[in-house]
């Protein structure tokens, strides 16, 4: 089971909770107060969570099928979908490219794409 963690508000993990209800995965949603989220509060949670691409932690994140954690909204929604796909398609949640095999993917892409 994966778990989305998030504010007790509704923005960005919105469209993700949408994908995730969309393609039928098995998930839980968990939310994160702001006390708890404190620029000095120095949480065991908080600490494990990966820097996104400013390199700060930031929310949403995602716990994925294999434990480790995903920031980013648009790698969360990435992998939420290749999740989804991998199910119409009849295969299993563990034929699924690792979060870094999908950054390596999309950045091959991107090039091909803007080489033409």
């Amino acid at each position: 089971m994966i778990v989305l963690y998030y504010f007790p508000i509704r923005a960005r993990n919105e469209a993700l909770r949408m994908m995730l209800l969309y393609g039928g995965i098995d998930h839980e949603y968990h939310t994160i107060g702001f006390d708890e989220w404190d620029a000095e509060a120095e949480t065991a949670f908080k600490e494990t969570i990966p820097s996104g691409h400013t390199g700060q932690k930031q929310l949403p994140v995602l716990r994925c099928f294999n434990g480790s954690l995903m920031s980013e909204s648009l790698d969360i929604a990435n992998y939420i979908a290749d999740i989804v796909s991998c199910n119409k398609d009849n295969k299993k949640n563990d034929d699924r490219a690792n979060p870094d095999q999908q950054q390596q993917q999309q950045q091959q892409y991107a090039e091909k794409l803007f080489m033409l």
